[in-house]
C-alpha cells in the first residue's frame, strides 16, 4: 500500500510502518506549489544579486565571502562532501528510511528554498530501496545532524555507497541501474538538505519501536493467555486525583475474575504492543 505523504501530517503510526517494512512512498499534489514558490524565493535571491546567506555567501567565518553566480553549484556539492565524515556503524536499512521519510516530509511543506526535482529524486531512491550508506557518528546535535544528512545527501548526487536489498554498491551504479539522474544542487539546497535533525529523529524512534517491541514480547512470554490482571495498577489509580473521571463501577463489572480480561489475539498480535496497552485500558 502506498504511503501518500502529506506535508506537517506524518503520523507515528506511518512511521511506524515504515519501519518496519519498505513500502512505496508518494507525495501529495497539493505539496507542490509551496515546494516550487520556496524555490523560487530562492531564485529570485541569485537573480537580484544581494548577499544573503547560504544562497550566495560562504559558511560559518566565511558567511561575508561572496560567491560568484557561476560557483553557486559548486559552493552547495563542495558542502556536502565537506561534511560527509561521520564514522562508526552505518545505521540499519529501518533507520535510514525513517531519516529519509522525515526529511522528505520536512522539505516537502515548503519553507526549505528547494526544487521539487530534489524532493522527487529522494522519493525514487527510498522507492527503488537505495538505502545511502550513513555512519551512526558525527551528528553536532542541535546544529543539526550535519554528517549523516551530508552522507544521505551523497547518495542523490551518485557519490560514495549505498545499500540495495542488503548489498553495499557505489551509487553511481545503483542509480544508474534504477534510471535515476543524479542530482546537481542549485542554490541553498545542499545547505537545506544537511540542516535538520532528521538523523537524531529516526534513532530516537527506532528506539521507541524497539522498546515497544519488547515490552509486547515481554507481555506475551508472562502473561497467562487470555487473563491479564492489573488489581495493582488500579489500586494505584484509585487513589490519583484524576480517578473521579474513572467509572469504577463499568470497571468493577469488568472484573468478574478479580482482574480484566484481554482476550488471546490482543495479547498475541504481532508488531502492535500499542493495541494491547490500548485494549486493555480502553474501557477504564
Amino acid at each position: 500500500m502506498t504511503l501518500t505523504l502529506n506535508p506537517g501530517k506524518l503520523t507515528l503510526t506511518e512511521l511506524r510502518a515504515a519501519w518496519t517494512a519498505a513500502g512505496p512512498l508518494a507525495l501529495s499534489a497539493e505539496a507542490y506549489p509551496a515546494i516550487q514558490a520556496s524555490c523560487k524565493a530562492v531564485q529570485d535571491i541569485v537573480a537580484k544579486g544581494d548577499a544573503a546567506y547560504g544562497i550566495n555567501t560562504g559558511f560559518g567565518l566565511l558567511a561575508k565571502t561572496r560567491i560568484p553566480d557561476d560557483k553557486l553549484e559548486q559552493l552547495q556539492r563542495n558542502l556536502i562532501l565537506s561534511h560527509s565524515v561521520g564514522t562508526g556503524d552505518l545505521m540499519s536499512d529501518h533507520v535510514v528510511r525513517l531519516l529519509m521519510l522525515t526529511k522528505i516530509g520536512s522539505l516537502a511543506r515548503g519553507f526549505s528554498g528547494i526544487r521539487p526535482v530534489v524532493i522527487d529524486t529522494l522519493i525514487a531512491l527510498y522507492n527503488a530501496n537505495i538505502m545511502p550508506a550513513i555512519p551512526v557518528k558525527g551528528s553536532v546535535g542541535a546544529s543539526g545532524d550535519l554528517a549523516p544528512l551530508s552522507h544521505m545527501t551523497l547518495a542523490i548526487l551518485g557519490v560514495g555507497p549505498v545499500r540495495v536489498n542488503g548489498e553495499l554498491m557505489q551509487a553511481a551504479d545503483a542509480l544508474k541501474a534504477a534510471g535515476i539522474a543524479p542530482v546537481v544542487l542549485a542554490a541553498k539546497e545542499g545547505l537545506a538538505l544537511i540542516n535538520g535533525t532528521q538523523a537524531s529523529t529516526a534513532l530516537a524512534l527506532h528506539g521507541l519501536f524497539m522498546a515497544e517491541r519488547l515490552l509486547e514480547a515481554g507481555m506475551v512470554v508472562t502473561i497467562e493467555p487470555g487473563l491479564y490482571f492489573i488489581d495493582m495498577l488500579l489500586d494505584e489509580l484509585r487513589q490519583r486525583p484524576e480517578s473521579n473521571q474513572i467509572d469504577w463501577a463499568k470497571v468493577d463489572a469488568l472484573r468478574p475474575f478479580g482482574g480484566i480480561r484481554i482476550e488471546d489475539d490482543v495479547v498475541c498480535t504481532s508488531g502492535a504492543p500499542e493495541n494491547l496497552t490500548r485494549n486493555a485500558f480502553a474501557k477504564l
